[in-house]
């Protein structure tokens, strides 16, 4: 279960200001809100010829030696292990740059992701195989869909918020993803990436994942 569990959290599965109390650790060269984790040369700006910076860019911040610390835990037993998603370098596919990204479930290596924007929303490329799938899709506004078998996404909200080990962060997008009785709820926020997720069979909240801490290298 444990994973399953976690392969499903990484593979398609990151304006505001962080408020509140701060139980982790933020650790950048640029902070929450400054327009730098979004549009500085390490970042992906412009693909495919495209200058202007895409839509889905603030909310997976996309750099080489971006590292994103998360606790994963068991809401039914109160059990967890720790994931770590490290982006190390960038490649070409197709003729376009990916961001590679390896997930560590427990200091394991589960599967390595690769990412890219454009103006369609962010495409995930996963363990080497095509992209054919997406975390964000445009337009970043409410109930835009999309599927991703067999999942099937929603925008719940673009302008939602929501507390974890780091504080709580506004203006965050909540996207939804159902498959059969599964739900899973991501919030992505603003210059941060992935920063909540929950797991959800019917009724019952099996688990979540939560940001703990983050390095975003300018």
């Amino acid at each position: 279960m444990k994973t399953k569990m976690m392969g499903l959290l990484g593979a398609l599965g990151l304006l505001a200001t962080l408020l509140g109390g701060c139980g982790g650790t933020y650790e950048s060269g640029v902070g929450p809100g400054d327009g730098a984790a979004v549009t500085g040369n390490k970042t992906q700006a412009a693909i495919a010829g495209d200058k202007a910076v895409p839509p889905t860019a603030q909310y997976m911040p996309l750099r080489v030696g971006a590292k994103w610390n998360y606790r994963f835990t068991n809401c039914l037993d109160g059990s967890g292990y720790n994931v770590t998603a490290s982006s190390n370098r960038a490649v070409t596919k197709s003729g376009a740059t990916w961001y590679e990204v390896a997930w560590w479930y427990d200091r394991d290596v589960r599967e390595t992701i690769c990412y890219r924007h454009d103006t369609a929303g962010l495409f995930a490329w996963i363990n080497g195989q095509p992209a054919t799938g997406f975390a964000l899709k445009t337009p970043l506004q409410v109930n835009t869909a999309w599927t991703g078998a067999p999942w099937a996404y929603k925008i719940i909200s673009t302008d939602c918020m929501t507390t974890g080990p780091m504080g709580t962060l506004r203006g965050c997008v909540r996207v939804d993803g159902t498959n059969g009785g599964i739900t899973r709820k991501t919030w992505y926020a603003p210059n941060v990436g992935m920063y909540r997720e929950e797991i959800w069979f019917g009724a019952t909240r099996f688990g979540r994942t939560e940001l703990t801490s983050l390095y975003l290298p300018r």
